[in-house]
């Protein structure tokens, strides 16, 4: 079985799978994701950036290994 999926259907389907996991997470755990998002607020501009490209890099990771 093969799927063939054009660019744009994976860049929205990338899209569709961010918003789901977003939404189960703040559905819920909505007192922990206040708690997150606050504790997020209090960070310094270096730090979040940071955590940005840590992310960014996971991300890059696991795209290469699938």
């Amino acid at each position: 079985m093969s799927v063939d999926l054009d660019l744009l259907n994976v860049i929205l389907l990338a899209f569709a799978l961010v918003f789901i996991f977003e939404g189960i997470l703040y559905s819920l755990f909505p007192n922990y994701m206040k708690k997150v998002s606050i504790f997020i607020l209090n960070l310094s501009l270096d730090r979040i950036r940071f955590l940005g490209f840590i992310f960014c890099f996971i991300g890059i990771i696991i795209l290469y290994l699938i």
